[in-house]
């Protein structure tokens, strides 16, 4: 009986494995990108990126961009879901310990504050905010968006942010990404300059040589788990994410042969890239659905309306004329103070217009004006215009206020769901990481780095976990709008309780009520920093103080009828002394 012969991969080399596994991350969004590409070119053409060679381009397609309203709508939604979310403004978001369980001390408390406010401080002076608002942006686009966090020397963390279209992206098991291909191009000069000359392809020497040196070279860059088996590097054993840069080469060129080296090795213990992805199934990798798209079809009509509306105005003005066969050889002219000699015999009517045109251009404006209403509500702008638009003289009340949240709420509470697992989350994971890297070794020494050392505890529990965890709440505009109802219900309880007693005259009818926890879960949920709450050990002994000061005013109080009593007691046995002497008895 013949044996079945077994077929054996090939081993591949370090090039030919990282051209795989970039090409497989890359073939995830072929089927996407016609979507994209049209959302580039009606809804963002200067941003959308057809290839890597548009990198730079000042003269990027804005042929068939007639209105500005689906632009204006997203920039819209985009700077009102970063002030909802992640304002630099304010703080929006509290560092607390992971285990509820676990009381933690003041010192605790300070010091996780002071961290929270030195990660914030470093997001302002670096260029996260613009970053995070042009992924924001991006994502109610092209339903993705994605962004950088690096460590850098100077200011910790350096960001960038990349066009849709020059990138793909992978998922882990969860639907986390965990994988970032991206094509790019770099002059032959910049790419020298920034690489070095002894990794460059032999191509890129000869060109910089041959003064060249302005020609684009491609560019690829990877990100991903570091578990594949053909890693030779030095950094394989030490980071949790390789990364990769090489010049792409094509046809014959793409066999790297042996002294293939690429152009920067190195990784990262956490996943760099922060995504933001609209509405998605749990196998796609992108959004399936997200306001660019459901507006896309409005746009594309609002642009053949007003190409219609043109048209018809630019035939109005110089419409195509008519004439009697006798003007055939003579010289028409339209231009001003220029002279047309016409037929006598026909008269003026020899020549004019070849047909009446009578475009109802009202009905035309008020049809573009529902389509942009359209596209505005597609974008969810309507809403957010209606609240900046308010209007009303008189100064908001609490219950107006509250309403407003609430309605913001609507708007961007599902939108939170979403984006603080995906986004802000790794973006407050990697900050505070990076600040941590720079600060362990002044740490170790016992010394303060970037950041403060922690307390001993919190030391102590890193050591028993392995790493320094903590638990983030969020406390932005929409995060408390989302906590309004419970705080409604807390405070509408408190206040049924307090009438209820008024009316029945019965105090004791607040005695089922846990004041303090009442003021603890009123605190936490309206995002009051915990610092500001005192804890129980304090409120304990301040409630002690309290009931001795008191105690002691109370008996300073007495002491005038005390010292009275006593008188007149010594006064009234004095007189029985003095009657009972009298009258001959005993003193």
């Amino acid at each position: 009986m013949a044996e079945s012969a077994v077929e054996v991969e090939p081993v591949l080399s370090e090039r030919q494995a990282l051209d795989r596994e970039f090409d497989d991350i890359w073939s995830g969004g072929v089927s996407y990108e016609s979507r994209w590409q049209l959302c580039g070119r009606y809804l963002r053409p200067t941003r959308y990126q057809w290839s890597e060679s548009d990198a730079n381009r000042g003269d990027a397609s804005m042929s068939d961009f007639l209105d500005i309203t689906a632009m204006d709508a997203s920039d819209t939604a985009g700077s009102f879901l970063l002030d909802g979310i992640a304002s630099p403004a304010r703080p929006w978001y509290l560092l607390g310990l992971p285990d509820r369980s676990e009381a933690a001390t003041v010192e605790e408390l300070e010091w996780l504050t002071t961290f929270r406010d030195i990660a914030l401080d470093t997001k302002r002076r670096a260029n996260f905010y613009p970053s995070l608002e042009s992924c924001l942006t991006d994502d109610l686009d092209f339903g993705h968006g994605a962004f950088g966090i690096y460590p850098r020397d100077t200011k910790v963390i350096h960001c960038e942010d990349y066009a849709p279209g020059t990138y793909r992206l992978g998922d882990d098991d969860y639907g986390m990404a965990n994988r970032f291909a991206r094509r790019y191009t770099m002059t032959v000069a910049k790419l020298v300059e920034t690489f070095g000359w002894d990794v460059v392809s032999a191509a890129t020497r000869d060109a910089y040589k041959n003064r060249k040196r302005m020609e684009p070279v491609t560019v690829r860059h990877l990100i991903a788990p570091n578990v594949d088996a053909i890693e030779r590097h030095p950094f394989s054993d030490r980071w949790a994410f390789k990364e990769r840069y090489w010049e792409e080469k094509k046809g014959d060129e793409r066999d790297p042969g042996s002294k293939w080296q690429p152009l920067r090795s190195g990784g990262y213990k956490r996943f760099p890239i922060v995504t933001a992805r609209w509405k998605r199934a749990s196998d796609n990798t992108y959004g399936t659905m997200w306001p660019g798209l459901q507006a896309l079809a409005m746009v594309i009509r609002l642009f053949e309306m007003e190409m219609d509306g043109l048209n018809g105005l630019k035939k109005s003005v110089d419409p195509p004329l008519k004439a009697h066969p006798s003007m055939m050889n003579r010289v028409v002219s339209l231009r001003s103070k220029e002279i047309t000699y016409y037929d006598a015999l026909q008269g003026p009517d020899s020549i004019g217009p070849l047909h009446e045109i009578n475009i109802p251009f009202e009905v035309l404006y008020a049809k573009q004006d529902q389509v942009r209403d359209a596209i505005r509500k597609a974008y969810r702008a309507d809403k957010v215009l209606a609240l900046l638009n308010d209007t009303r003289s008189q100064p908001l009340t609490a219950e107006q206020t509250r309403a407003i949240l609430r309605e913001k709420l609507q708007l961007l509470g599902p939108v939170l769901e979403r984006k603080a697992p995906e986004t802000l989350g790794p973006a407050i994971e990697l900050v505070s990481g990076y600040l941590i890297d720079a600060s362990v070794g002044a740490w170790m020494a016992g010394e303060d780095g970037i950041v403060p050392r922690p307390p001993q505890s919190i030391l102590d529990r890193a050591a028993r976990n392995g790493s320094l965890d903590v638990k983030v709440e969020y406390i932005s505009e929409v995060a408390i709008a989302q906590r309004a109802v419970g705080l409604d219900n807390l405070e509408h309880f408190a206040r049924f309780g307090a009438e209820f007693a008024t009316i029945t005259g019965d105090v004791s009818a607040l005695d089922i009520i846990d004041k303090d926890d009442l003021m603890r879960r009123h605190s936490e949920m309206s995002g009051v920093n915990p610092t500001t709450v005192r804890d129980e050990d304090d409120v304990a002994a301040l409630r002690a103080q309290r009931a001795q000061d008191q105690a002691i005013a109370q008996a300073v109080a007495a002491a005038p009828e005390v010292a009275g009593a006593v008188k007149d007691l010594s006064a009234a046995r004095a007189s029985e002394a003095e009657l009972a002497a009298s009258q001959g008895g005993p003193a």
